[in-house]
Order: structure tokens, then C-alpha cells, then sequence
């Protein structure tokens, strides 16, 4: 699903902390908080790989992913989609991810820690359907 409306890929690729939210073997959800970056339609992602999230998504690969303005005017973008493991550099994903949420020193030193680091994982959530209400 191609997001071709301007309000919310401008709203995607805001600084927000979002709400994954994968399946549990007993089919209770499981929701974590996660960074993430949108480029090209698709929510890009770290996690551990001995993370629930990350275990849930090997079994079942799709998530929903919650992004949400929590001031007046209240906004919300939901994405439904499917999870795809991606072979990337994690430190290349990371530093500029880092950078938004930290700012330059410190976000440039935490990326670090994810330089040949095999113990995460990065993936993509490729939307197939969407809900938002954006009235920002």
C-alpha cells in the first residue's frame, strides 16, 4: 500500500516513539514501544533478536505499528502490515535514527553499539492497510 497523502508520510516521519504490537504464541497481543523510520512507504525498525517482538515475528510476520500525537489536536496513523527481516548494516540504520531521537553527540555515540553488533536485527513493516486520523 503506496501512502500517496502528503499530511500523513509528513506526520510518518516526524521524531515519535510508536507501539508495535506483534502476536504471543497464545495469541494474547504483545506490544512494546519502538523507534522507527518511514522511507519509501515502509516502516523501518531495529529490535534484539532474543526480544519478544522479534520471536513473535519469526513465528508470524506481520505486526501493527501505532504512531500518535498525545496533545491537542490528538492524531493517530495505525499500521497493519507484513514484517520482513532486512540485510543492512544495522549501524547504517541506527545513526541516523539515533541522531533524530538524541541529537548529534549522544545519538552518534549510541549508534556505535550497533556496529557489528549481531545480536539485533533490522527489519521493514510493509503497510496493507492503514487507519489514520489526522486532524494536526
Amino acid at each position: 500500500m503506496i501512502i500517496k497523502n502528503n499530511e500523513t508520510n509528513s506526520f510518518l516521519k516526524k521524531t515519535s516513539v510508536a507501539v508495535i504490537a506483534t502476536e504471543n504464541s497464545d495469541g494474547t497481543p504483545h506490544l512494546a514501544p519502538i523507534w522507527f523510520t518511514w522511507h519509501d512507504n515502509k516502516a523501518y525498525m531495529l529490535t534484539s533478536r532474543n526480544s519478544q517482538k522479534w520471536r513473535n515475528i519469526q513465528r508470524k510476520p506481520q505486526a501493527t505499528l501505532c504512531i500518535d500525537h498525545r496533545m491537542p489536536p490528538y492524531g493517530y496513523v495505525i499500521i497493519y502490515g507484513v514484517v520482513t527481516e532486512i540485510d543492512i548494516p544495522l549501524y547504517q540504520l541506527m545513526k541516523p535514527m539515533a541522531i533524530r531521537y538524541y541529537g548529534d553527540d549522544e545519538g552518534t555515540d549510541f549508534a556505535e553499539t550497533f556496529r557489528d553488533n549481531p545480536s539485533f536485527v533490522a527489519f521493514t513493516l510493509t503497510p496493507y492497510h492503514i487507519v489514520e486520523n489526522l486532524e494536526l
